[in-house]
């Protein structure tokens, strides 16, 4: 957070001085520290999800606080492990903000060839996260599922090693729909309403 607080001082002081041939590239450039630490984040998102879904089920008074605080008006109605997500889409979103700025920069101007350079170190951060992108991106659908998810037993349907693979609709009669979520090691049963999903059981494809 405060590395982004940094350049966010750096580009408002650049906006109060700003001028004919306007520079952002430099800037950039200059606020690349956060590069490692988005490594690190990246390579421990998993571990801190369920380190956390670990410290829920074992930790009574974590546990309370958590009930508290997930879902509440504090965090917008979602849960903490959604803001965990963040960071991680954070990257992607400055390399579309530099190739925008390039678009609308002539080869001529001052600051092209510091965007260029710039565009190319974040596109290297981009490019290392999409490589753990098909991972992030599934435990994402998890937590999506989760956030809509009414009455589930546990604390989190995160859980080691579980994938989400498919859902779909069964349908007893044209009144009675349910709805079913494939994991990998579990098929979850609910019934959908016009905003959340109500847990109806579930089978251990693992005991199953």
């Amino acid at each position: 957070l405060s590395c982004h607080r940094k350049l966010l001082e750096h580009l408002e002081e650049r906006m109060e001085v700003w001028t004919s041939t306007p520079q952002l590239g430099d800037i950039f450039l200059k606020n690349t520290s956060f590069i490692k630490l988005y490594k690190h984040y990246v390579n421990n998102f998993d571990k801190s999800i369920i380190t956390l879904k670990a410290m829920k089920e074992t930790t009574p008074t974590f546990k309370k606080f958590m009930s508290e605080l997930d879902y509440s008006a504090q965090l917008n109605g979602l849960s903490l492990e959604s803001f965990l997500i963040l960071p991680v889409q954070r990257i992607p979103r400055y390399v579309l903000l530099l190739q925008e700025l390039l678009k609308w920069t002539p080869s001529s101007h001052p600051d092209f060839d510091g965007l260029c350079e710039a565009l190319s170190f974040i596109k290297e951060l981009a490019d290392y996260i999409n490589s753990n992108k098909s991972d992030s991106e599934n435990l994402n659908r998890i937590l999506a599922i989760q956030d809509t998810l009414v009455g589930y037993p546990d604390q989190s349907l995160v859980a080691p090693r579980r994938r989400f693979i498919e859902e779909g609709c069964l349908l007893k009669d044209k009144k009675t729909k349910t709805q079913v979520f494939l994991f990998s090691d579990m098929l979850l049963f609910t019934k959908p309403d016009k905003k959340n999903r109500k847990y109806k059981g579930h089978i251990n494809l693992q005991t199953a």
